[in-house]
C-alpha cells in the first residue's frame, strides 16, 4: 500500500531569484528508476463514473540511476491518459533529448542523433538533432521496425543541405543553390546555379551581364575556372539555349576532370531555321533548313512565297560524279537519285531512276506504239490558279494511253499527276514503228525507180 503525506504549501517573500515550489523524497537511497517527486492531475472522487477517480495527468521527476556525490542525473516524464490511468507520452533525460512517444529518446536508432525523438507505437517516428561539435542539424525519419529510412541533414562545413533515402545521399543543395542528385556534386563556378546528377546538368548563367541562358548538359559541368569539364570519362554533349537560339554540341570521350573540346553540330534561331553542322545561323542563307558537310558542301531548303530558291545543294570538293539526292525503297535499295558531274567544275545534273534488268522479269516489247501515241491528246490550255497559258495532255486522257505515266484516278480525292518522261518508251517504239515504215516506203519507192 502506497503511503501519501499531504502536502503543504507555505508562502515565503520572494526573493531576487523568485519564488521555489520543493517536492523532496525522504527515501535516502536513490537509485534508478526512484520518484523524487509527482505532481498529480485528478478529479474529484465521486460515486459515479469511473475516470473520475484515475490521474488524468502528471509530471514525475525519475532517477536515471544510483545517485551519488557527482551523479545525479533525472529524467522528467510528461504523463496524460485518456480513459485510463495516465501514462508517459513524452520524456525529457537528463542530457536534454526530448522522446515524444517513447520513453528512451537516447536509445533511438542512432544515439548521436536524438535531442528530439517522436515515435508512435510501431517504432516509426522522427528524430531531430543538432550536433554541436561540427554545428550540423539532422532530421531523421525510421520506419516501423525502427530503421533508418531517411534524413534531411544541413552540414555546417560547407553550408550544405543534403536529403537521404535509408543511408544513402540522394540530393544535396550546395552553398550556391546547385542542387546535385544522386551524388556529392562536383565544385561549379560561382557564375552558374545548376542541378546536377552522376552524368547530366541542368545549369543557368547567372553573372551580371551575361545572356542567362539554360544548358542541359551530359557528363559535363562548369568548374571553378569557369571551363567546360568532364564528370567521368565518357564522351559528352550540350544543348544551349541563349536569346531564343538552341545550340547543340558534342565533344569526343575524355577524362574525368579534363577540358572539353566541344564543336557545335545543330542549331536552331529563333526564327525556326536549323542548321545542321553549321556554325552559324541557318538564316544566314534565308534557309529553314540548312546542312553542311566536307568539302563546303551544303543542302539548303527553305519555305518561300516569293518564288525564291525552295532547295539548294553544292557539292564538295571532289573530282568525280556526286550524288546530290538518293531515293531509296524499304529494303533500302536505292530506286532513284540526282548526280552532279563533278565536285570542282561540273555543270550538269543527272537524273536517274532504276532501271537494272536485275529487278526485271516478264520482259516483252511494247507494241502499237505508233498507234498508242497517236491516241494521245496535246491540248493548250490555261491554268485556273494564276490564268498561266501552258501546253500538255489532260491526266485521264493520257492513262488511257499509257498508265505507268499518270498517278491517281479521274475525279479521285487527289488531284491526278503526269511524269511526261514515263512516256518516253512509247515516243521511242513509236519512232521505231514509224522508222520501219519509211524505211519501207523508201523500198517501194526505190523498187518503182527501177533502182
Amino acid at each position: 500500500m502506497t503511503t501519501k503525506i499531504p502536502l503543504e504549501l507555505s508562502a515565503y517573500a520572494p526573493t531576487a531569484s523568485g519564488a521555489t515550489l520543493e517536492l523532496q523524497t525522504t527515501d535516502t537511497t536513490v537509485t534508478d528508476g526512484s520518484v523524487l517527486g509527482k505532481i498529480e492531475f485528478k478529479a474529484p472522487s465521486e460515486a459515479s463514473g469511473t475516470d473520475a477517480i484515475l490521474v488524468g495527468a502528471a509530471i514525475e521527476a525519475v532517477a536515471e540511476g544510483t545517485f551519488a556525490a557527482d551523479n545525479n542525473a533525472t529524467e522528467l516524464l510528461f504523463k496524460t491518459g485518456a480513459s485510463e490511468a495516465a501514462t508517459t507520452k513524452m520524456t525529457i533525460d537528463s542530457s536534454g533529448n526530448v522522446g515524444i512517444g517513447t520513453s528512451t529518446p537516447s536509445t533511438g536508432y542512432n544515439t548521436n542523433r536524438n535531442n528530439l525523438v517522436v515515435y508512435d507505437a510501431s517504432a516509426a517516428g522522427i528524430t531531430i538533432n543538432s550536433n554541436a561539435t561540427d554545428g550540423s542539424s539532422i532530421i531523421s525519419m525510421t520506419d516501423g521496425t525502427g530503421t533508418l529510412a531517411g534524413e534531411i541533414h544541413y552540414v555546417h562545413d560547407g553550408d550544405s543541405m543534403r536529403f537521404n533515402t535509408a543511408t544513402a545521399e540522394a540530393m544535396r543543395i550546395d552553398s550556391d543553390g546547385n542542387v546535385h542528385l544522386g551524388y556529392a556534386g562536383d565544385t561549379w563556378h560561382g557564375d552558374y546555379t545548376a542541378i546536377t546528377g552522376p552524368n547530366f546538368s541542368l545549369s543557368c548563367d547567372t553573372a551580371a551581364g551575361a545572356s542567362k541562358g539554360v544548358t542541359l548538359g551530359y557528363n559535363a559541368y562548369v568548374d571553378s575556372g569557369n571551363a567546360w569539364t568532364y564528370m567521368n570519362a565518357d564522351e559528352a554533349s550540350l544543348i544551349q539555349q541563349f536569346n531564343g537560339t538552341m545550340y547543340f554540341y558534342t565533344a569526343a570521350a575524355g577524362s574525368a576532370n579534363a577540358d572539353i573540346t566541344f564543336t557545335e553540330k545543330m542549331r536552331i534561331n529563333n526564327a525556326g531555321s536549323v542548321g545542321i553542322g553549321a556554325t552559324s545561323d541557318a538564316s544566314s542563307l534565308t534557309s529553314n533548313l540548312f546542312v553542311t558537310g566536307t568539302g563546303n558542301a551544303f543542302s539548303a531548303i527553305t519555305s518561300s512565297s516569293s518564288g525564291a530558291t525552295v532547295a539548294a545543294f553544292k557539292t564538295g570538293s571532289y573530282d568525280g560524279a556526286s550524288n546530290v539526292m538518293n531515293f531509296y525503297n524499304a529494303g533500302n535499295g536505292v530506286m532513284g537519285r540526282i548526280t552532279a558531274t563533278n565536285g570542282n567544275s561540273g555543270t550538269a545534273v543527272t537524273y536517274t531512276a532504276t532501271s537494272d534488268y536485275r529487278l526485271k522479269e516478264n520482259i516483252t516489247p511494247i507494241k502499237d506504239g505508233l498507234e498508242r501515241l497517236n491516241n494521245l491528246k496535246p491540248v493548250k490550255f490555261d491554268w485556273k490558279d494564276d490564268g498561266t497559258s501552258s501546253e500538255g495532255f489532260i491526266a485521264h486522257e493520257a492513262q488511257e494511253v499509257f498508265p505507268d505515266a499518270v498517278t491517281g484516278e479521274k475525279d479521285g480525292e487527289e488531284m491526278q499527276g503526269m511524269d511526261y518522261g514515263r512516256i518516253t518508251p512509247l515516243l521511242v517504239k513509236a519512232i521505231q514503228e514509224q522508222q520501219e515504215q519509211i524505211e519501207q516506203l523508201k523500198t517501194e519507192i526505190q523498187t518503182l525507180k527501177g533502182e
